[in-house]
């Protein structure tokens, strides 16, 4: 596979590292001589680009690995022969990856069940969206090609309600708002996202459910699904949420994980025509007390 990238005038690793290559890869294919700057083998990691080079990386086709069953507990909250709806845990990703030898959802849906589409790819077996590793909370999981197809299209066409419980950092004067800010792929660090100028559609609707003192309990619900959209949206507005390394403020209140759960998940059944409509807590870590769901289950939907 090939990769093209237009450098911003940095160190050569840094510039080809991205979610799918670490440094420590970047750096390896640098100095085995599978990448060019303006058509010249580069051999130095710490190669100086100028800002509008063309770094060409050429990337080996790896074998695929064999991704194998492991019964790893997940919920499984609805299930017919067409789909199901599941409960990531939190410290779960979603599916294999290059950059990660640990074990993922796909593995755990291969051991829970026995047909899942391969469409995506025998690596994403079943996955028909995607949560953050640390992020958990209600997914669809599709069972057969057709399926997958029709549920995909579905979120393409935003025909599908997801919703997020989120704490964050601060308090808000408003009750409610809205997040209109394009994201792309942050120009000063590859791994992560940013509100730039010119990116992709993205717009995040939240609403204050209660306040905590210094955090905000929110619910919010993605209207486009960016890579970590509401991690990026809610830092862009100064109240990132609670435990996020990446996104977060560094004098941020700490948390044992990532403060944000996918609670609330409808959509009309692509074979039923008929609406399905699920929710889940989030698990004891989440940082609200059990009296939460019930003292204002009515301001969430």
């Amino acid at each position: 596979m090939e990769k093209r990238v237009i450098a911003k005038g940095d160190r050569l690793d840094k510039e080809i590292t991205d979610e799918n290559l670490s440094r420590s890869q970047a750096a390896k294919l640098i100095v085995s001589g599978s990448v060019s700057v303006g058509g010249k083998k580069e051999y130095k990691p710490s190669y100086k680009t100028s800002a509008g080079d063309i770094i060409e990386v050429l990337i080996p086709k790896e074998q695929p690995k064999e991704i194998l069953p492991v019964d790893i507990p997940i919920n499984v909250i609805y299930e017919d022969e067409y789909l199901a709806i599941i409960e990531k845990p939190a410290g779960l990703i979603c599916h294999p990856s290059d950059s990660t030898s640990e074990m993922t959802l796909v593995n755990a849906l291969l051991s829970r069940f026995s047909k899942l589409s391969d469409i995506a790819g025998e690596d994403r077996r079943g996955i028909v969206h995607r949560l953050d590793k640390e992020t958990s909370g209600i997914m669809l999981i599709a069972k057969d090609k057709k399926s997958h197809v029709l549920l995909s299209n579905m979120f393409k066409k935003r025909q599908v309600d997801k919703r997020y419980i989120a704490l964050v950092q601060g308090g808000f004067p408003e009750l409610s708002g809205t997040i209109d800010a394009p994201i792309a792929r942050s120009l000063r660090d590859r791994k992560k996202m940013a509100v730039v100028e010119g990116g992709r559609e993205a717009i995040t609707n939240w609403r204050v459910i209660k306040e905590y003192g210094a955090k905000t309990a929110l619910e919010i619900q993605i209207i486009t699904g960016r890579t970590h959209q509401i991690r990026v949206h809610m830092a862009h507005i100064h109240h990132p949420v609670l435990g996020d390394d990446m996104y977060g403020f560094k004098k941020a209140q700490k948390a044992n994980r990532l403060m944000l759960h996918a609670w609330y998940l409808s959509f009309e059944h692509p074979m039923f025509k008929k609406r399905l409509t699920y929710t889940c807590k989030p698990d004891n870590g989440f940082l609200v007390p059990e009296s939460f769901y019930d003292e204002y289950k009515e301001h969430f939907i």
